[in-house]
């Protein structure tokens, strides 16, 4: 309210009450007060003059300097976005009537809000696909809410989260997705889907869908609902044995691999002695294969070899996982038959017995079909037949296995398929170690570089003189100068092997 153009008037004390109540004053007093009766120039003409002549103009508070500013903070909150709730999910027994549901509820949105007919199913399918994705995204978010902020910040996944080793993702519509190593792969393994599942917390709609694809198989057994639910994804061994770690003896292999498998595209493999000295017998510099013009070189013959950084075994870890599985089985077998002496002959059947074994296990859920009794291996894509032989083995005991070497080859053989069926976890997104991301290592940076054969004190200091970037961006190995005797030298190691102390700014 503005009085900005009144005029007020002062009032002299000996007429204004509100001064008495405000003063000591005698009770016997009180009733002839002007606080009791009113004062007499409230008795005369409006006009009549009960002031001193005095006239006072109202100040603005904005421009009084006696009145304190008062300073008003608005807060404003946003709203989260409202949330459908998992526990409405529970009233449907079906995935198909949940979708149903869902779907027929947005069309309704959609109406009320353009006023118009819905178009005709050119949409439908739009819709589907986006009804499908709230359901998917609304139970990961029950589960896996704190994961999910943490990715959409740019961080890693907590180190108590269950998602951890599968190195979670969010794609475009922001479902959390199986991270991994097969990003690249997507073109061949038949898009995201397959390279990036889908996360599915354990549930109400996880057991919907199992039910909806059980159903969409008609019921034909588990293992055609696990081949319509998920896809699966491996890759093939092949063993060769060598008198002697030599690099003649690696060429024969070499030789003998490609006589049996074809000519090959693409070696890699670690810097064992003997591979450095194969690729030496072959005129390959071995320490800069990655170098121009020996990459140059070897394209002109359709053959590309690459080694990894010393000292760093993990950078195999594609074909060591399934060399190791081998391996470890077959100490276990070989220690519990230590009075059993394999000769060479028999060595060698056994090890191929291996490689059949390994090669034999379903890439895909096998059928319960009885059109289809076979099922896709890693044997039948290497030599388009099937794996199955066309005659039966019985199975041997111990004691059988010392009458005949083809008996022991066999029970050596079926020992290998029983633990390697229990021990093998076909598994390629899981991650043992390695699970958060850190800072790349950059040019210039002082390393201290580990090497166990000198003592800690004694370590080497090094600069970077080089780093080799993955596809991912992500720094993995470095060129690294070290001065050794007053001499300096360039070294290619592993990241797992430097210690950073001193960054580049």
């Amino acid at each position: 309210m503005m009085l900005l153009n009144l005029k007020t008037f002062n009032i002299a004390t000996d007429q204004n009450p509100a001064d008495q109540a405000t003063r000591k004053f005698k009770a016997c007093n009180l009733p002839n007060s002007l606080w009791i009766r009113e004062p007499e120039f409230l008795y005369e003409n409006e006009k009549a003059s009960f002031h001193d002549g005095q006239t006072f103009s109202l100040v603005d508070t904005d421009a009084d300097k006696e009145v304190k500013q008062e300073v008003t903070s608005a807060k404003s909150v946003v709203q989260p976005k409202a949330r459908l709730g998992c526990e409405r999910f529970e009233r449907f027994s079906s995935w198909h009537s949940l979708v149903r549901a869902l779907v027929t509820l947005k069309k309704y949105i959609r109406k009320r809000k353009s006023h118009t007919e819905d178009k005709e199913s050119c949409e439908h399918d739009n819709i589907l696909h986006n009804v499908t994705t709230l359901i998917i995204k609304e139970v990961q978010l029950s589960a896996f809410s704190s994961e999910i902020s943490t990715i959409r910040d740019g961080g890693c996944s907590p180190k108590a989260s269950p998602l951890l080793q599968l190195n979670p993702i969010l794609d475009k519509d922001d479902v959390l997705r199986v991270g991994g190593r097969l990003s690249r792969m997507q073109s061949t393994l038949g898009g995201q889907l397959s390279a990036h599942p889908i996360i599915i917390p354990k549930g109400h709609i996880a057991t919907l869908i199992v039910r909806h694809f059980h159903s969409k198989v008609h019921h034909q057994g588990r293992q055609l609902t696990e081949g319509a639910v998920r896809t699966g994804v491996s890759r093939a061994v092949h063993v060769e044995l060598i008198e002697e770690l030599s690099s003649a003896s690696f060429i024969n292999a070499l030789r003998r691999f490609i006589a049996l498998r074809g000519p090959v595209q693409h070696f890699r493999s670690d810097r064992g002695t003997n591979f450095i000295g194969a690729v030496r017998e072959l005129e390959i510099d071995a320490t800069f294969i990655e170098s121009g013009p020996v990459s140059n070189f070897l394209s002109e013959n359709a053959i590309t070899w690459t080694f990894n950084p010393p000292q760093a075994s993990h950078f195999g870890g594609v074909w060591e996982r399934m060399i190791g599985t081998c391996r470890r089985i077959l100490d276990a077998i070989l220690l519990e038959n230590k009075a059993i002496t394999l000769t060479h002959e028999v060595l060698s059947t056994f090890m191929a017995e291996v490689c059949a074994i390994v090669n034999s296990r379903p890439l895909l859920p096998i059928t319960s079909d009885s059109e289809v009794p076979t099922a896709l291996t890693p044997s039948a894509i290497l030599t388009n037949k099937q794996s199955t032989p066309s005659f039966v083995i019985p199975t041997f005991g111990s004691k059988d296995a010392l009458k005949s070497q083809w008996k022991l080859v066999q029970y050596l053989a079926n020992i290998f398929w029983t633990r390697w069926r229990v021990e093998y976890l076909n598994s390629l997104q899981t991650r043992a170690k390695w699970t958060s991301d850190g800072d790349n290592f950059k040019q210039g940076d002082v390393v201290l570089v580990k090497d166990k054969d000198v003592h800690c004190n004694l370590r080497p200091l090094g600069v970077i003189d080089e780093v080799f970037a993955s596809d991912d961006s992500t720094v993995r190995k470095v060129k690294v100068s070290i001065v050794y005797d007053g001499t300096l030298s360039s070294y290619v190691r592993p990241i797992c092997q430097l210690v950073k102390l001193l960054e580049l700014d």
